[in-house]
């Protein structure tokens, strides 16, 4: 994966929730469901240091990403999935 993406993902992550709420994130080039170009992020999160309920930090992480995306010329759509502490660990890896 281009490190390049996996630095604008953190970055839009930490503008959003803030540099303390994101400690990880995973990112992988592929497609959504209707086989459009899509990231598929991946953030390791934690909720309560962020002022934001999960629906707003969704809202908000995708347009920002959206924004960035675009503002490379990068078609790819961002898709996100938060995860806390435990679910990190369970979480399916391609």
């Amino acid at each position: 994966m281009d490190t390049d993406i996996h630095q604008l993902g953190l970055d839009a992550a930490r503008q959003v929730l803030g540099a303390d709420a994101v400690k990880q994130v995973e990112v992988i080039d592929g497609a959504d469901y209707w086989y459009r170009p899509a990231y598929h992020f991946t953030y390791l999160i934690d909720l309560a240091r962020s002022q934001l309920q999960p629906g707003l930090v969704r809202t908000r992480l995708i347009q920002k990403l959206l924004d960035d995306l675009d503002a490379r010329g990068d078609d790819h759509l961002p898709v996100i999935q938060l995860l806390d502490a435990a679910d990190w660990e369970k979480r399916a890896r391609a």
